[in-house]
């Protein structure tokens, strides 16, 4: 450092985590150190017309999401409903007890919403019937773009 250290700032960014949403900044100055983080809003999501989508979630901590068969019964009435009121071809699916796949393609631009639509609706669901309350799905459902 200069003469000047005591004023003088050295920054050093990092992110925390590859992939995280939280991004932190340590500043060194000769009088002091400080951590200052800040939540950074999440990367948008890649939706057009037409696009094929490889869908999962799984339950908080790997916990169980379908634990009768009225549970898989009534998710699949939400995975129908959702195909009218957004416009989604489902080619293929698979129900697990702790998460899900769907193969979809989306003829609008909209998975986040309907995907918002299934798991909320479901989540809703399963809380009463189960007689529990709080998240169902663990964080944000992970989606991968296929190429016809």
């Amino acid at each position: 450092m200069s003469e000047n250290a005591p004023f003088q700032t050295i920054l050093y960014d990092a992110l925390y985590d590859a992939g995280s949403d939280l991004e932190y900044r340590i500043c060194l100055t000769s009088m002091s150190i400080r951590l200052t983080i800040w939540i950074m809003a999440r990367p948008w999501r890649i939706q057009y017309e037409g696009a094929i989508y490889h869908v999962m979630s799984r339950g908080v901590g790997r916990g169980e999401i379908f634990l009768t068969n009225d549970d898989y019964s009534r998710f699949l009435e939400y995975m129908a409903n959702a195909r009218e009121k957004f416009n989604l071809d489902i080619f293929a699916f698979v129900l697990m007890a702790n998460h899900y796949h769907i193969l979809l393609r989306t003829n609008d631009a909209n998975l986040s919403r309907a995907m918002q639509w299934i798991q909320i609706a479901y989540s809703i669901y399963y809380n009463r019937n189960h007689n529990r309350c709080g998240y169902l799905f663990q964080g944000r459902y992970p989606q991968r773009s296929c190429r016809k």
